[in-house]
């Protein structure tokens, strides 16, 4: 039971990360289904233990009665702050003590929802590889299964069709010098040139899911900033401004948008009738995490953003340039040659194959290189310009 529950579990994880299968995701789908969903989904796990199984709050008052709800209370309610903007004290500065009207007062009541916006934010960082994935339907891995699969070298049978006239067999279908001698890379250079002019949609499809993982990018920045209270935006680039002064003049933007010390105002009816009121003292330990945690977001979605930026500006220049293409397809995914006469043929056969491709054919053609090995790649496209060849001729 446990063997058969651990082998369907290494299946989805496997499946998950690409390890299995046919990989139809590029290091962009990667960054974002892959990292930032591990990322958040991960958080909201070690939010959850200690939010829901520990002791997210501590409240201390004054009085005394026994206020043993005051805990539960606070933490549903929320809690107060104040904040001198000079300084950066606290509730508990002597300035905000004694001159109220010059601080800053700030309510904090999203620390009990962290880990579901969080786990909310992982399943938007899934979607664009969610949507790409029912876009893709299957068609790659009905192309190079079977060569991605097997990637020893398999050689043409020298075995030859039964001639016609009963006699012994004829070799019709020998190794020749012009072809590579792969039988399955032969048969997958001749699906993908019947594909040669159909693959718009493919690209298109390609393409939108891409530019969503865009999309979800600016979307996590504003959602982060609007569930922190406006105060995401800028969280980084004061935490790294605050650390270049000297430790008594800072004001520490981490303890405003996520406080350890807080206040929690509870009002009842007193024994006369009016009312009254409980000011108490919280400590809540989770927000040294949260501190950190949002630092390192701010820094990844930064990131993210940049490199999913630029990722579309390549694949712009990718559509417009054909030269480009044939240059990535030379440098990047082809083994250079050792000789000069190798060389020379090396470049003919790819700009003869670059030569008869648009950009959609080319896309289809880097998710074929991404799920061959190099040695299985290259007899693909020695079949494919062969095939072309034959084709002009």
């Amino acid at each position: 039971m446990y063997n058969d529950l651990y082998g369907e579990t290494k299946k989805i994880w496997d499946a998950y990360i690409g390890l299995k299968g046919v990989n139809i995701s590029g290091y962009m789908f990667k960054l974002h289904y892959l990292a930032s969903t591990m990322l958040f989904v991960g958080y909201s796990v070690l939010v959850t233990m200690n939010t829901y199984t520990g002791d997210p709050i501590d409240c201390k008052h004054d009085t005394k009665d026994d206020w043993g709800f005051l805990d539960s209370y606070c933490f549903i309610h929320g809690t107060a702050s104040k904040y001198h903007s000079p300084t950066g004290g606290n509730t508990l500065d002597e300035t905000c003590r004694d001159h109220p009207d010059e601080c800053e007062s700030r309510t904090h009541n999203h620390y009990m929802w962290v880990a579901i916006v969080v786990l909310c934010q992982g399943g938007l960082s899934y979607l664009p590889f969610y949507l790409w994935t029912n876009l893709e339907g299957g068609k790659l891995e009905s192309l190079v299964k079977t060569l991605a699969e097997a990637p020893q070298f398999i050689a043409e049978s020298d075995k030859g069709e039964e001639c016609k006239c009963g006699g012994p067999p004829c070799n019709t279908k020998g190794p020749h010098m012009l072809s590579s001698g792969n039988d399955k890379a032969g048969e997958l250079a001749e699906h993908f040139q019947a594909l040669v002019g159909h693959n718009l949609r493919y690209a298109i499809k390609q393409g939108v899911a891409e530019w969503l993982c865009l999309v979800v990018c600016a979307l996590q920045i504003l959602i982060t900033n609007s569930f922190l209270g406006d105060s995401f935006l800028e969280y980084g680039p004061k935490v790294f401004e605050q650390m270049k002064l000297d430790p008594w003049e800072r004001s520490d933007p981490m303890e405003q948008t996520f406080p350890v010390l807080t206040t929690c105002k509870y009002e009842y009816f007193g024994t006369a009738g009016g009312k009254a009121w409980v000011d108490a003292i919280c400590v809540l330990p989770n927000n040294v995490v949260h501190q950190k945690f949002y630092l390192l977001l701010w820094v990844w979605l930064l990131l993210l953003t940049l490199a999913t930026a630029l990722h579309q500006v390549f694949k712009t220049t990718l559509i417009f340039v054909p030269a480009l293409r044939t240059l990535v397809t030379k440098i990047w995914w082809t083994e250079p040659p050792k000789t000069p006469e190798e060389s020379e043929n090396h470049h003919e056969e790819v700009d003869r194959v670059m030569r008869s491709l648009s950009y959609p054919d080319w896309v289809l053609l880097s998710l074929i290189q991404a799920n061959l090995t190099d040695v299985n790649f290259h007899s693909f496209l020695i079949d494919l310009a062969y095939n072309n060849k034959e084709k002009a001729k």
